[in-house]
């Protein structure tokens, strides 16, 4: 991630600028070739490079028409959201979330891109609650009698935290509704993903050098990607199941093998020392740890089919985890990973499997607050790291479709309790040793890194939240989150060091100047989270 100074930022407007609008170098090429000849004298290399500059433009142009224009055509579907919950269940949620709300006005406006509280009035609260907690929008049919009943109720709760009630009618404001808004992109021209297919083989060569094995999705899934990967067609290994990863083989039987979950961006690219430096053994001999690195392509800046829903993911992943006879792991995962993490860590058929886990930059804890989704699809970006972030992921087609249709908040959140493993269903077989009815412990140890600087997550609300642990509002006890950015507030005592979380049984690893994913760049901040993991794998 870039940084905050001025050639940063000229250097990444620029990128921008000739990947958003390619005709602007075939003009320029092309205006240079044809008066190349007249300025100077005739060559037929100027009409040899005139060509070639015709050739890549009718290039693009198939690409636009036959590739990107059909894919954002795409990007209009509705979504299709999961089915609802009971009401006991969704007033219980409502109630967890209004708890762990760190300010109640900086919270309403923050899902209101921003608008002044007197802008928000109460139809206005009506359409974004019917969203968050019913997957409803005010414009679909009538909603029935109950819903509005329960939607009445959760706006006297909300004007109850705010000491004040909201005015009749409909407000200028505007709600932030993820998968019924729609959805933005911007262009980016086809050198853009010939750039991808060039470090996407770099990934590949890199990785099984440091003695990985690749397993690719079948024939069907490959001819669905753009750009096409030629290391697909060419693979000796398929994976029986529709996702395709990376795997070393496990040959330490007094340790865990480790999983791990990538985040949005280039795919394994950016973790590739990290992931050779986790599997090496601390001691000569010893042989390696095994890994099995998953490769989400819909959020690897690629144009494929849309992403699993959780049920089929889980599927995929557990016919994974069998084929490999990894009955315990270590579960690593980073940003957006995080979002499969709750995903494994909620199945009944998965969470024992996983006795540690370590999350780094999540984006899945308090996600009900508004900076996850404001930060990252509606911000407008001023700083060259905010450019980075709004041209080369928000408005991915890829990322964009992902995330605007396919990612549904109350699926992905997970709570303090729920990471460090204190399920209803495990604590009802806990014996009075401690272990479960099958001998499995029904305490996790977690780690969550937290980067100080993170432009995407409230990292300051979540380690106070995560260090008191309890449901009953931790944020609102210990101060005000940033909400959007805004009102940021350090964590009392959390200094770079580890931290132990002891109201919530989980570990906080504080990277106070670092940005989101900036811990993969140093070697110093990466090592000391290759020490967590390496630690975990202790059995």
């Amino acid at each position: 991630m870039l940084g905050h100074t001025l050639h940063e930022l000229i250097f990444i407007r620029i990128c921008i600028f000739f990947l958003q609008y390619p005709i602007i170098t075939y003009a320029s090429a092309l205006a240079v070739c044809l008066l190349g000849p007249k300025l100077g004298s005739p060559d037929p290399r100027w009409t040899a490079a005139a060509l070639w500059v015709v050739g890549f433009m009718f290039v693009e142009l198939a690409y636009a028409l036959f590739v990107w224009t059909p894919y954002k055509i795409r990007l209009g579907e509705a979504a299709k959201h999961p089915a609802p919950l009971s009401p006991a269940a969704r007033r219980a949620l409502f109630e967890r979330c209004m708890a762990t709300v760190p300010n109640p006005e900086l919270y309403l406006r923050g899902w209101f891109l921003g608008s002044e509280i007197k802008d928000i009035r109460r139809d206005n609260v009506h359409e974004f609650l019917l969203w968050a907690f019913f997957d409803e929008g005010a414009e679909d049919n009538p909603t029935s009698s109950e819903v509005e009943e329960q939607v009445g109720r959760y706006i006297s709760r909300t004007e109850q935290l705010l000491g004040r009630s909201f005015e009749d009618g409909r407000g200028p404001a505007q709600s932030l509704r993820l998968t019924f808004d729609d959805i933005e992109t911007k262009y980016r021209s086809f050198w853009w993903y010939v750039m991808m297919t060039v470090v996407d083989a770099g990934t590949h060569v890199l990785l099984v050098f440091n003695g990985f094995e690749y397993y690719a999705q079948s024939r069907e899934d490959t001819l669905a990607v753009f750009p096409p990967r030629i290391q697909q067609l060419a693979a000796q290994r398929r994976s029986s199941t529709g996702l395709s990863y990376w795997h070393r083989p496990h040959q330490q039987s007094d340790r865990l093998p480790i999983i791990f979950f990538h985040g949005i961006g280039i795919g394994l690219w950016v973790y590739v020392r990290f992931l050779a430096e986790i599997s090496a053994s601390k001691f000569r001999g010893e042989g390696q740890v095994g890994v099995i690195a998953l490769e989400i392509l819909p959020i690897s800046f690629r144009l494929t089919k849309p992403p699993l829903g959780k049920d089929a993911f889980l599927k995929q992943f557990t016919e994974i985890l069998d084929r490999h006879s990894w009955d315990k792991f270590v579960l690593v995962s980073h940003s957006y990973g995080s979002v499969l993490t709750t995903h494994v860590l909620r199945c009944p058929e998965l969470q024992a499997r996983i006795p540690r886990a370590v999350l780094i930059d999540p984006v899945s804890i308090l996600l009900h607050l508004p900076d996850v989704a404001f930060n990252f699809t509606r911000r407008q970006p001023k700083r060259a790291n905010e450019w980075q972030l709004w041209y080369f992921a928000s408005t991915d087609p890829g990322v964009a479709h992902c995330l605007g249709r396919h990612f549904f908040w109350r699926e992905n959140v997970i709570w303090a309790e729920e990471l460090a493993g204190h399920h209803p269903e495990l604590e009802n077989a806990v014996r009075t040793d401690g272990s479960t009815s099958d001998g499995r412990t029904a305490t996790r140890k977690i780690t969550v890194c937290l980067s100080g600087q993170d432009l995407i997550v409230d990292s300051h609300a979540v380690a106070k939240y995560l260090a008191d642990g309890k449901s009953s509002d931790p944020a609102c006890a210990q101060g005000e989150g940033k909400q959007g950015r805004r009102n940021a507030a350090g964590v009392t005592g959390l200094g770079s060091e580890h931290r132990h979380s002891a109201g919530s049984d989980i570990d906080v690893l504080w990277f106070p100047s670092r940005d989101h994913g900036q811990v993969f760049d140093s070697v110093q901040d990466r090592g000391r989270i290759v020490d967590v993991v390496r630690e975990y794998c202790e059995k």
